[in-house]
């Protein structure tokens, strides 16, 4: 699978499984402006290739690709939750991508 149809998978995986109460507008997706001013819970996410190795000797092989799918979660500074809100988003993010 290439980077762009790997990177789509990703998100709609996100997407699908976004954590309670958040929707596709709390999450900062590059290239897209956003702003977290009001806001309590939101992410941000980054796809970063990283490398790409021939399982073939010719151009019909396939190739392997490596990368990063980074979700960041942050929190409103002073909440009074301290981390909870965030560590629950996190355990809620990591059901969706399990091995």
């Amino acid at each position: 699978m290439n980077y762009l149809k790997t990177k789509q998978a990703l998100l709609t995986q996100l997407i699908n499984n976004l954590p309670t109460g958040l929707t596709t507008a709390d999450v900062a997706f590059e290239n897209k402006e956003f702003d977290p001013s009001g806001k309590s819970l939101w992410l941000a996410c980054y796809f970063i290739p990283a490398t790409s190795d021939s399982l073939g000797k010719t151009l019909a092989s396939s190739d392997e690709q490596r990368g990063i799918f980074q979700v960041s979660v942050f929190v409103a500074i002073n909440s009074g939750n301290y981390d909870t809100n965030q560590l629950t988003a996190i355990d809620e993010i990591l059901t969706a991508f399990r091995y």
